[in-house]
């Protein structure tokens, strides 16, 4: 659940996917790796709908 005054935004999976290749793990998928991913992704991808 999240915060009252925490954005929301829908990352589709094929994003995070791309994201997680380009990390120095090379693409293994755990929660960490992929929660960084995700984030990585909403933070920088400017036509995300928040």
């Amino acid at each position: 659940m999240a915060a009252a005054a925490a954005d929301v935004v829908d990352v589709p999976a094929t994003l995070a996917a791309r994201a997680r290749l380009l990390t120095a793990g090379g693409g293994r998928k755990t929660d960490a790796t992929d929660a960084a991913s995700v984030a990585r992704v909403a933070l920088h991808h400017h036509r995300l709908n928040s």
